[in-house]
């Protein structure tokens, strides 16, 4: 499931693979379709198993909402809570990630961070609300 806006930019990768697992069913891959549903079945799960809870359903949640980065450092900025603790991890294939410093202390409204000297090569980025 993806959480998506009217006007939104979806990044899809296909494959001309079957559903047997074979290349095998006559066609050159290049006549794909991709069928959007706006509705969301009952206690959907995410592939890792974990429920997927829509953007919005909880007011208090932290959302991402400035991100950059100048060619050395990168820059994130997320609402947050005052007395919460935060910590924002990297990685570079989005199975394995590190702790990047020590837990932030959340502000009331939003907080920010930069990461210095952060690696040319494409990272991604996450952020874990620290429960006390």
């Amino acid at each position: 499931f993806v959480e998506a806006q009217a006007g939104d930019y979806v990044s899809v990768a296909l494959s001309p693979r079957g559903p047997d697992g074979s290349d095998n069913d006559g066609n050159d891959g290049s006549n794909f379709w991709l069928l959007v549903d706006p509705t969301i079945p009952d206690n959907p799960l995410q592939p890792d198993g974990s429920p997927f809870v829509p953007g919005g359903q909880n007011l208090e949640e932290s959302r991402l909402t400035a991100f950059s980065y100048d060619g050395n450092s990168v820059t994130l900025r997320w609402t947050s809570q005052a007395g919460k603790d935060y910590q924002v991890q990297q990685s570079s294939d989005l199975q394995n990630w590190a702790n990047i410093g020590a837990t932030v202390s959340g502000a009331a409204g939003e907080t920010e961070i930069s990461i210095n000297d952060a690696p040319v090569s494409s990272r991604y980025y996450r952020l874990l609300e620290i429960e006390p």
